[in-house]
């Protein structure tokens, strides 16, 4: 786009104190990357930017922020205050950046929006006080943001509308991918509960926590916590009618298994546990019973009777499945692991830099026996459901596809001009001599 076709900063429909704050830090167009972000995000568009530093890419997620939230106060109907925007930054000083960043253009609407830091751990207590408050932006580091939102001083679940993760590739390679991946959890748990899945297939260390390392046991409350196995993101996670709870293996503590198990059956809602134990594990099924059992000394975990005739239907299709987990088939996919470790390994990177080749010739090589995909185990047709879970089976209506051979045809006769080429002018005409 020419200079003299980029849009301005007046012709964005920003708010004239947004314009103001702009004119008064000297900024007379948008940067590139400013000029392309911000009419897309004030759209309400997901965006993936990338430009170098100095750009002004910071002004270029601020400023849609805040004029959305801005329009959202000024047009929307009046709901509680809370925090609606968020900002994800790999380091403190980057975040004091941030805050300053979005304060400067928030000076003349201070009043409406109002931005908090929350990434000095040291000043945790004081923290808890400012987002008692409930500012409208907070900035902070994933360990921090983390921190807030196990001890509930900071609820994003209802009300966060905005996200923003800056230096994206600082933040896993400073250490934070750990952290990223609970707050995506803190998102998919209350997306069950709102009904988007049917199934959550977790680990324990997603569901449970992981352990705290490098802290060793001390007094009072908090060296407890720091060493308790049990302690993680979950403990204050609240499932919604959870109807099963399917153990593939047994918890490996009773707590652990009370905390699974806890996830069901809640306020008088009916529940089932069900948890496949192997003949090596019953004396840990034991200590699970009486602590279960306590005083009652009643069987409390019962074997569950299985109806073979009822999952006759699925005999043919665990051994498809099965025949095709190979030696081979696990071989390739460790080695596509492997492949995509090395493509994203920091400590790689400036070997590729001087070695572009290898680079290159890593990002084209193509596995030796590639995977064959077998579409048919996708389906599962009403005969092999059983019948008392035929009612529950939600039916998922599938676009039909086009089969490979008729994609690579019909992509063929688009790329062939001969093929593709239609005559649209007029026909001809044979006109009548004059006598």
């Amino acid at each position: 786009m020419e200079d003299s076709e980029a849009l301005g900063f007046e012709h964005m429909g920003l708010d004239p104190r947004l314009l103001q704050a702009v004119t008064d830090l000297g900024w007379s167009r948008p940067t590139l990357i400013q000029e392309k972000a911000i009419p897309l995000a004030l759209e309400g568009k997901d965006l993936l930017a990338r430009a170098r530093t100095g750009s002004g890419k910071t002004a270029a997620y601020a400023i849609p922020m805040l004029q959305l939230l801005l329009h959202r106060k000024a047009t929307g109907p009046v709901v509680e205050q809370a925090v609606r925007g968020l900002v994800l930054v790999p380091t403190k000083e980057l975040a004091r950046q941030a805050q300053s960043m979005i304060q400067q253009l928030a000076t003349y609407c201070a009043r409406d929006v109002r931005v908090a830091n929350v990434s000095a751990a040291e000043d945790s207590v004081s923290q808890r006080a400012v987002l008692m408050e409930k500012p409208d932006v907070v900035v902070g580091t994933p360990s921090r943001i983390l921190s807030h939102l196990q001890q509930d001083s900071l609820k994003l679940r209802d009300s966060l509308e905005l996200l923003v993760v800056d230096e994206a590739d600082l933040l896993f390679s400073f250490g934070f991918e750990e952290e990223l991946k609970s707050l995506l959890w803190c998102h998919i748990i209350s997306q069950f509960n709102q009904g988007f899945y049917d199934c959550v297939i977790a680990t324990d260390a997603e569901v449970l926590g992981a352990p705290v390392k490098g802290k060793r046991r001390g007094r009072g409350p908090k060296g407890d916590k720091a060493s308790d196995p049990e302690a993680g993101v979950a403990r204050g996670i609240d499932f919604h009618h959870v109807s099963a709870v399917l153990n593939f293996d047994l918890p490996p503590t009773p707590e652990a298994y009370i905390h699974r198990a806890g996830r069901t059956a809640r306020a008088n809602n009916p529940g089932i546990v069900l948890t496949f134990v192997l003949p090596t594990e019953q004396f840990h099924l034991g200590k699970i019973e009486e602590l279960l059992s306590g005083e009652n000394r009643g069987p409390i975990l019962l074997p569950y009777q299985f109806r073979m005739e009822e999952i006759e239907g699925f005999r043919y299709r665990c051994r498809d499945a099965m025949r095709s987990v190979t030696k081979q088939a696990i071989r390739e996919a460790r080695l596509k692991e492997i492949k995509e470790e090395l493509l994203h390994s920091e400590k790689l990177k400036t070997y590729f830099e001087d070695n572009p080749r290898d680079l290159q010739l890593l990002r084209h090589d193509l596995p030796l026996h590639p995977a064959v995909v077998k579409p048919h185990l996708g389906h599962v047709p009403d005969y092999l459901v059983p019948p008392a879970l035929r009612g529950l089976v939600r039916p998922h209506k599938k676009r039909k596809k086009l089969s490979s051979s008729c994609r690579k045809a019909k992509r063929a006769k688009s790329q062939n001009p001969l093929r593709s080429f239609k005559h649209k002018g007029k026909k001809f005409r044979p006109t009548a001599k004059p006598s």
